[in-house]
C-alpha cells in the first residue's frame, strides 16, 4: 500500500478538479476515495498510484507516494 504526499497534490490536479479527474475516467475511482487518497488519509493500491501518477507528464510513483 502506498500513502500520498500532500505536498504533491497541486501537481496532480493542475487546477483540475477531483470530479473532472473521475468523472472523465483520467482516474478511475470514486471521487470521494480519490479526495481520501489525495489528503493522505487513505493508502491506495500500487495500481491506482501509478493510475494517479499518470495524470502527469514524467512523473514516478516514488516521487508523490511513500510506500506503507
Amino acid at each position: 500500500m502506498l500513502l500520498f504526499k500532500k505536498e504533491k497534490k497541486k501537481d496532480i490536479l493542475q487546477g483540475r478538479t477531483m470530479r473532472y479527474l473521475t468523472n472523465n475516467n483520467i482516474v478511475v475511482c470514486t471521487e470521494v476515495h480519490l479526495s481520501n487518497v489525495l489528503n493522505g488519509k487513505m493508502p491506495c493500491s500500487k495500481l491506482l498510484a501509478k493510475n494517479i501518477v499518470d495524470c502527469v507528464q514524467d512523473g514516478k510513483i516514488e516521487d508523490y507516494f511513500v510506500e506503507v
